[in-house]
């Protein structure tokens, strides 16, 4: 379903977004 791949892609923005707040916290 389209709905599992936005899980996986929110799933993988999620870490990306962690690791680029310690670089840029918003």
């Amino acid at each position: 379903m389209v709905i599992h791949e936005i899980c996986v892609l929110l799933v993988c923005s999620s870490r990306k977004t962690q690791a680029n707040h310690y670089r840029f916290p918003n």
